[in-house]
């Protein structure tokens, strides 16, 4: 009995199904991963509101001396005696990997330590800030009113403070950069053209957690309001792998 030969369209599907597992079993249980892109974040508080934002949490807070109405638009924070941290400290998560804080800063500085600006923060003992302040002692350590870039570990001052004197004595715009482990610090008169105060690079063993905005150091008490706090970060996506099954 002669075997019956297929039609010719038939035979056309089987060679088509043929060329098609040739190229799909290949892929079987095989695993993809797709790189990881790059995309940037940024939050900022204009303190345009009666409430903090959730963001926030204080360190030592005392209500009676900060305030959101006092003049609408901006956060008013008391400078005090204490030391960064002792008192009316506002911070919020810092992010991970590379990331820039900034604000604007109304602040005219009396006597010897006030302070008001950017804090990159562990505890009380181990931190970084970048303010306006006033310091009355010999130069290079102190310009009287001007820009200081403070580092402090296991509570004492290390390295320069990069004093700068500076053309407005009122007001600040402030930026802190991270890239990796380094920290720079920026100032500019208007918001727009930055100048470089300087860098530090923290011991290994410090973990600045947190970022906000301070005012401290100095009696008599006097006000630093702040117009805004920014945050920007860049970040990298990450993609999980994907496994094709055949099934």
């Amino acid at each position: 009995m002669k075997a019956k030969s297929l039609p010719r369209a038939g035979l056309t599907t089987v060679i088509s199904m043929l060329i098609l597992l040739a190229f799909v079993l290949p892929l079987a249980n095989a695993t993809r991963s797709v790189t990881a892109s790059p995309y940037s974040y940024t939050w900022t508080d204009n303190f345009d509101s009666s409430l903090l934002h959730p963001f926030w949490s204080w360190v030592n807070e005392d209500p009676t001396r900060w305030s959101l109405i006092e003049r609408p638009g901006f956060l008013r924070i008391m400078t005090h005696s204490g030391r960064v941290g002792d008192k009316n400290l506002l911070l919020q998560n810092t992010p991970t990997g590379d990331f820039e804080i900034s604000t604007r800063v109304i602040f005219t500085p009396t006597n010897n330590f006030h302070i008001a600006g950017l804090v990159l923060y562990q505890d009380t003992n181990n931190y970084l800030i970048l303010g306006r302040a006033y310091c009355n002692v010999a130069p290079p350590a102190c310009r009287g009113n001007a820009i200081y870039f403070d580092r402090v570990e296991g509570r004492s001052f290390v390295g320069s403070n990069f004093a700068t004197s500076t053309t407005s004595q009122g007001e600040a715009y402030l930026r802190v950069v991270r890239e990796g482990i380094t920290y720079s610090g920026y100032y500019s008169e208007d918001g727009t053209s930055w100048t470089l105060i300087g860098r530090h690079t923290p011991s290994s063993a410090i973990v600045l957690s947190k970022v906000g905005l301070n005012a401290a150091q100095g009696a008599p008490e006097i006000p630093a309001e702040f117009d805004f706090f920014r945050l920007s970060a860049n970040y990298r996506k990450v993609f999980l792998p994907v496994v094709v099954k055949n099934y």
